[in-house]
């Protein structure tokens, strides 16, 4: 399969490397691409209710409202179907919940994607998702708060995504890739797993 033919969303603990992962292949295949951190983050520079509740949930490890973050996707998932050609999409960030799954797929079906999608579950232990994340902090807040807030992310992931990798799975639409191997290994499984090499 070529970039165009492929709609892509990852899916993995906090630290599995979604964000590294989906970056590699918009620069490589020129990926439109759909960062719903990305879109979170500047819609809480906006100082208004939506915006300050948005700041304290992602600070805290909290999950935003998919009401919100549905609405978000709508509007650019509008401005790339303006594109004469798809150029292929990828989802960075979500689904991270049942609801969201199911709110992504209606927004593929109503702009005609939804024979293209593919789920990368970027699978990693525990261990390796607080060393990452611990280490990605590099001391900037107090070990403990952050220990907080990590352990906080992984028991939401834990409890809610599982349930969306078994939804996909039964669709046949997902691919497991081992995110414990370096960035480029990591990168070139997925290449090869995706046909984007063919």
């Amino acid at each position: 399969m070529k970039a165009s033919n492929l709609a892509i969303a990852f899916l993995g603990a906090p630290g599995s490397g979604k964000g590294t992962q989906a970056k590699l292949l918009r620069d490589k295949f020129g990926f439109a691409y759909l960062a719903t951190g990305d879109l979170l983050r500047e819609r809480r520079e906006k100082n208004d209710f939506t915006g300050r509740k948005v700041w304290q949930s992602m600070r805290e490890g909290r999950l935003v409202s998919s009401l919100l973050v549905a609405n978000l996707w709508s509007k650019e998932m509008e401005k790339i179907k303006k594109k004469e050609i798809f150029p292929g999409l990828i989802i960075d960030g979500s689904p991270r919940v049942m609801f969201e799954a199911k709110l992504i797929d209606e927004g593929l079906r109503w702009f005609e994607w939804e024979d293209k999608f593919k789920l990368v579950y970027l699978k990693i232990n525990k261990k390796t998702s607080w060393d990452r994340l611990v280490a990605s902090h590099g001391g900037r807040d107090r070990v403990d708060d952050v220990s907080e807030v990590i352990e906080r992310r992984w028991e939401s992931f834990s409890q809610k995504s599982k349930v969306v990798f078994d939804y996909y799975q039964q669709k046949g639409v997902s691919i497991v890739i081992d995110g414990e191997k370096s960035v480029e290994e990591v990168n070139q499984s997925l290449i090869e797993k995706l046909g984007l090499n063919e």
